[in-house]
């Protein structure tokens, strides 16, 4: 049985702590990741070789989430979906990538492009402790303290 199908059985409570969002919202980033890969495969008809993946999509997006909400080592994702922790990472990877093609997320260049008139850096210096006895072992003095 399909871990997707294990866990919609709970209540949507249990779902939404487990993935962090709703089943509703779920089911509309499964549509939408569905169109985003059809629209790829007939875009270029070379995507559609090769084996098909041992998850379903949902699984592959669930697993995504479960990545997202509990950050867990990939050996332990890979357990928990029965897959080996290398193809649990290349999954992640594919969808984390889809989520952000299709949610139209902005990249760190989004800043460089806003209209920002003043940015404001803490550049103060704080001293560090130095030890009183045995300095030598730590510190050579040749960087006085300015001030």
């Amino acid at each position: 049985m399909k871990r997707y199908a294990k866990l919609i059985q709970q209540s949507e409570k249990t779902f939404k702590r487990q993935t962090g969002v709703s089943v509703s919202h779920f089911h509309k980033l499964v549509q939408a990741i569905r169109q985003y890969i059809s629209s790829l495969k007939k875009e270029n008809p070379l995507k559609n070789r090769g084996l098909n993946s041992a998850l379903c999509l949902e699984d592959q997006l669930l697993l995504t989430l479960y990545y997202i909400r509990h950050y867990p080592i990939f050996l332990l994702l890979g357990q928990v979906f029965n897959i080996s922790e290398s193809y649990a990472n290349k999954i992640y990877h594919k969808i984390s990538n889809i989520i952000i093609k299709i949610a139209h997320v902005k990249g760190a260049k989004s800043v460089v492009e806003g209209n920002i008139k003043d940015i404001v850096i803490d550049v103060c210096e704080q001293q560090i402790e130095r030890p009183k006895k045995g300095q030598k072992d730590y510190y050579s003095g040749k960087k006085n303290d300015i001030q």
